[in-house]
């Protein structure tokens, strides 16, 4: 049997509490049409706002903190993170 490759979507996300939920609702739309094999990632980047709040109402899609500031290091904490391919 082979093993099906893992589709990781990592969102850097910081203060993004108005949008995150559309971006969510947007992928996960998307993930019900197909078979494939997915993993959904927030990774919530110091924000001040309720950014963790919305995306962890979301079953299936973990939120994992990043205390720096920065794209670069959001990015780099969703790599870790994600188990896909």
């Amino acid at each position: 049997m082979k093993h099906r490759p893992i589709l990781s979507f990592v969102i850097p996300a910081y203060n993004e509490e108005v949008h995150i939920g559309h971006c969510l609702d947007s992928i996960l739309r998307e993930l019900k049409r197909s078979d494939c094999q997915s993993e959904i990632i927030v990774v919530d980047n110091a924000s001040t706002d309720r950014t963790r709040t919305v995306a962890e109402r979301y079953p299936g899609v973990r939120v994992v903190g990043e205390p720096i500031k920065g794209i670069v290091m959001a990015r780099r904490r969703g790599l870790t993170e994600a188990s896909g391919d």
